[in-house]
């Protein structure tokens, strides 16, 4: 949150913004790794009274911001499950036990997310089911904004506990995800555009 572990008045200058912090959300949690914001407090144990404000609107935003799933009313399809328990239908359940596999011949598996009518988002959150392990090491997601074809936006390597792409808000009919390459077995926890 500033540039010093310990509170000190002439450090206001350096306490991240609003933005500054939503930047940071995503180039580490949106990239599997963890936010520690290090907050200091002041003597007295509290937090200055700017720290507050930057944090209350920080939080406002990411609550605006990943409040509205796009995708919850979007049709999911696959190319493959490994069986009926490991629906691609998972991916939309909060369940976090509830999760996608591909089927063990299936070495580039999709997923398409098919919307009634176009609509429009600027972020795409992918999650494997970490307790059994990171697999995904290359993936490419694509759009179809209503012609019937793909283009590829993306592409990224590990997904592991959270992925986050943010985009150029974009209006789409179907938004594809190909895992193009991934080791042992894969398995999806969530896929969920915003």
């Amino acid at each position: 949150m500033r540039d010093r572990w310990y509170y000190h008045k002439e450090d206001e200058y350096s306490a991240k913004t609003k933005d500054k912090l939503q930047k940071l959300y995503l180039d580490s949690v949106g990239s599997i790794c963890a936010l520690m914001l290090g907050v200091p407090p002041m003597k007295d144990g509290s937090f200055s009274e700017m720290d507050y404000q930057i944090l209350m609107a920080f939080g406002k935003s990411q609550r605006q911001t990943y409040n509205y799933k796009v995708s919850c009313t979007a049709e999911f399809s696959a190319s493959s499950s490994l069986s009926e328990e490991f629906s691609v239908n998972n991916l939309t359940n909060s369940d976090e036990n509830k999760t996608w596999k591909p089927a063990k011949d299936d070495l580039q598996p999709e997923i398409v997310i098919t919307f009634k009518e176009k609509d429009m988002f600027d972020r795409v959150l992918m999650m494997e089911h970490i307790e059994n392990g990171q697999h995904v090491e290359e993936y490419e997601l694509y759009v179809d904004n209503g012609d019937g074809k793909f283009k590829r936006i993306e592409k990224g390597g590990v997904i592991g506990y959270k992925r986050i792409h943010k985009i150029a808000p974009i209006e789409v009919k179907r938004v594809k995800i190909k895992i193009t390459s991934y080791r042992g077995e894969l398995e999806m926890q969530e896929i969920t555009l915003y």
